[in-house]
């Protein structure tokens, strides 16, 4: 359940029906707990089972819900999805492929983060189609095409991430059913120092032992033996790119 500003109760779960008026997996009370039946009436949630498990409330008045379902009234949305403050599917914003994988792909849990970010949590292995386990940081929702989710841990959460809570300053509690995050052993229970994403910069993943580097956008990108440089163009590298194995060491750069 979320309160917004106005009082009202956004209520998500797994039903079909509320006070008898046909609402699946989410609904509005009004502040006297009627509910509100102009609130999302004509909106549709298709998929094997339906459930609406986290909402977050943006700051415009935009209701971002997740869970486990596939379409909205008809719109391909899998496990996410934006709606506008009636309650309406919100065409401009678009997750891509959304959350896939495992039999069952579900958004548990998911929170607003810092410059308009979003920390999802859940049980999934890709999201918009990058490979991402179980724990996502999503860029900010003005221009979501542009910008690649970010897996925040390289290697992700071995299992399911159920719950999320950001600390005052700014660490990430998690909460779940893993026994592992990225390499490290951690029995359900996680914090994360703050995690950021940056529009512009280059980051190093770990993949299978490998280091592979990934960056929004274009720009040139470089390499070289030495900070110091020489620094020289990498021809037709795109992100994500691996580095020629036997490169015993390497420095990398971005140039606009």
């Amino acid at each position: 359940m979320v309160v917004q500003p106005d009082g009202c109760i956004l209520v998500g779960g797994q039903f079909d029906t509320v006070n008898g008026q046909p609402r699946a997996g989410l609904s509005r009370l009004l502040p006297n707990g009627q509910l509100d039946t102009d609130f999302a009436r004509h909106l549709e949630f298709v998929g094997p089972s339906v459930q609406i498990l986290t909402m977050v409330l943006q700051d415009s008045g935009e209701i971002l819900a997740a869970g486990a379902f596939e379409q909205i009234n008809g719109e391909p949305r899998k496990g996410i999805a934006q709606l506008s403050h009636d309650g309406s599917l919100d065409l401009n914003v678009d997750f891509g492929s959304g959350v896939n994988g495992l039999d069952f792909p579900v958004v548990y849990t998911a929170t607003a983060y810092a410059d308009s970010c979003l920390l999802l949590g859940g049980a999934f292995t890709t999201f918009d189609g990058a490979t991402i386990s179980n724990f996502a940081l999503v860029p900010p929702l003005a221009d979501p095409p542009s910008q690649p989710p970010y897996a925040a841990l390289a290697e992700g959460a071995d299992s399911a991430v159920n719950s999320l809570l950001e600390q005052s300053d700014g660490s990430v509690l998690l909460g779940g059913e893993f026994t592992r995050l990225d390499l490290y052993p951690r029995q359900g229970l996680a914090r994360l120092l703050p995690v950021t994403y940056c529009l512009d910069c280059l980051r190093i993943e770990r993949q299978a032992g490998t280091p592979v580097l990934h960056w929004p956008g274009d720009a040139r990108f470089q390499r070289a033996s030495s900070i110091s440089g020489p620094w020289e163009d990498v021809p037709g590298a795109k992100s994500p790119y691996t580095p020629a194995s036997g490169d015993p060491h390497a420095f990398f750069r971005l140039v606009h």
